[in-house]
């Protein structure tokens, strides 16, 4: 599996939660699947480039969570003081 210091930092944040990793030609080559497993599966799917870089692609309701829960810790309404959720 694809690591890096902030992919384990999301994972350890963001339990329970299942990410897969495909390369940028894998991701290319088979697009409606994994764009369906982001989806439909809310699962979230790092696409490795060259050189170690790399994406991480999430549905838009999970974006939207994360952008709420940004607002919500922004404003001081975050759950016990933390930005993702631990339950």
């Amino acid at each position: 599996m694809y690591e890096n210091k902030y992919v384990s930092l999301y994972f350890n944040l963001v339990k329970d939660t299942v990410m897969k990793v495909a390369s940028y030609s894998e991701f290319k080559n088979n697009l409606k699947f994994y764009l369906d497993s982001v989806i439909d599966d809310n699962d979230i799917l790092i696409i490795r480039q060259a050189k170690g870089r790399a994406g991480v692609l999430i549905s838009l309701d999970e974006y939207n969570a994360i952008t709420e829960r940004a607002r919500n810790f922004a404003d001081g309404r975050g759950k016990h003081g933390r930005l993702f959720s631990t339950d």
